[in-house]
Formats: structure tokens, C-alpha cells, sequence
């Protein structure tokens, strides 16, 4: 799914998807608190646009048997940050959340993820993923709690970071709380350079090094978004 099969809505304090209902936005986020309601059976896939200098705080309820879909991009992003929470509300609600963070200018991104698990049979699956340059840093938050009245959920959350010069700094800070038993729960972390055998293949075959650089960049950021099914390719390129 492109970009521009998704309609484009305003920021508003309340969003609500009505029962039954399937919505697809595009959102471009100032500085603002949005609360987006889904209500049983519902469907939402939205993309979340930040750039500099936003404070940006998003909170979803998610009902029985709903189905949201949620990518957030944050390009050119200094001085920002990012607050998402997901309440899983009734069963089988789910959520499929992914990130795709450039930062290119110095200046510190934050990014605070929660996800609380409320009800039975519950799924969260969240992937982020940022490349960092220009004496940027990153903070990525993210916390997933499973209540007790949440057995039989499946939780995981990743966050990875590519450093693409010596100044740029990243730090993920995965969280689990579990007070339920038969759940699925995992986390994992990284942050790491482009490897050298993957440049070099790109040289083998005639490409230069700073167009291997943004390919290679560029595929891993992609990764962010696969969860949503959201391309997002152009929208980074044109920030790069």
C-alpha cells in the first residue's frame, strides 16, 4: 500500500472508528494529544508524519475484535518527540505498529512506545527502525505490559538503530511486565553500522559508496514499515 491510497485527515483531539467500520489516514502531526477510538469489529491503518520540533502524544483504544494498523515516520526530526500508547480493550483486538526514523541534523528524538494488553487473546507486534547522521541522537522507549485479565496474548517489540557516522548516538530500552500466564513475549534491540561486506558487494557491481550508503540505508528503514504494509521509500528518499 502507497502513501497516497491513504486519505489525508487533520490532526484532531478525537478521532473515533465507528463499529464495523475501515478507515485508512495519513496524518502529517504537529505539536498536539490525539486519542483515536476503535470501536468492536473496526479497522484502522494510519501513518503518522513528524518532522522537527513536534511533541507529538497518541493514545488508541482498540475494541473487541479490531484491527489497527500503525506506522510512524519521523524524517528530519530534531527536537522532537514521540509518545504512543496502545490499549488493547477487548479480545482479540490487535495491533501491527512500525517506525521509520531518519535523522539527519543534530538534535535529540525521543521516541516513548507503551502498549497494555487488557483483555484475552490480545496481539501486539511493533518494529522500529532509524538511521541516524549529523550528530543526531535517538531515545527509543518502548514498554509492554500484559495485565492479568490478558491471557493467551502474543506481544513482541524491536527496535533497531544503524549509525551512519562516528558523532550519531542511539539507545533502545526494550520493557516486558507480565502478570498473566500463557502469554508470548519478546523484545530485541540493536544498534550497529552498515556492515563492510555489504558495501563492498555494492562497489563489486559498480556502485559508489555514498549511493551504497543510502541504498542499503534505505532498505533498512523500509523494514519499519512492513508490519503496516505501508511503503514508504519515496517520503525517505526525498529527506535524505
Amino acid at each position: 500500500m502507497k502513501l497516497k491510497e491513504l486519505t489525508i485527515v487533520k490532526s484532531a483531539k478525537r478521532i473515533t472508528v465507528s463499529k464495523n467500520e475501515i478507515q485508512k489516514m495519513l496524518m502529517y502531526c504537529k505539536t498536539s494529544k490525539i486519542e483515536i477510538n476503535c470501536a468492536d469489529n473496526s479497522q484502522l491503518t494510519i501513518a503518522q508524519v513528524v518532522e522537527s520540533n513536534t511533541n507529538l502524544t497518541t493514545i488508541f483504544n482498540i475494541g473487541r475484535n479490531s484491527k489497527v494498523k500503525h506506522l510512524l515516520i519521523m524524517l528530519d526530526s530534531a527536537n522532537s518527540e514521540a509518545n504512543v500508547e496502545f490499549n488493547l480493550n477487548g479480545e482479540y483486538a490487535e495491533v501491527k505498529t512500525g517506525g521509520a526514523i531518519l535523522c539527519t541534523n543534530s538534535g535529540n528524538v525521543k521516541l516513548d512506545f507503551q502498549v497494555n494488553h487488557l483483555a484475552k487473546n490480545t496481539t501486539s507486534l511493533a518494529g522500529f527502525y532509524s538511521a541516524l547522521r549529523g550528530d543526531s541522537s535517538l531515545k527509543v522507549k518502548g514498554n509492554t505490559w500484559i495485565g492479568k485479565n490478558a491471557s493467551g496474548s502474543n506481544a513482541f517489540f524491536a527496535s533497531h538503530s544503524l549509525l551512519l557516522d562516528k558523532k550519531s548516538r542511539a539507545e533502545s530500552v526494550p520493557g516486558l511486565e507480565i502478570e498473566a500466564n500463557e502469554v508470548k513475549a519478546g523484545h530485541s534491540a540493536s544498534t550497529s553500522k552498515i556492515p563492510g561486506e555489504q558495501l563492498f558487494y555494492c562497489q563489486a557491481r559498480g556502485i559508489a559508496n555514498k549511493e551504497a550508503e543510502k541504498l542499503l540505508t534505505l532498505a533498512f528503514l523500509q523494514r519499519g514499515s512492513i508490519p503496516t504494509g505501508i511503503e514508504v521509500d519515496e517520503l525517505i528518499e526525498n529527506k535524505w
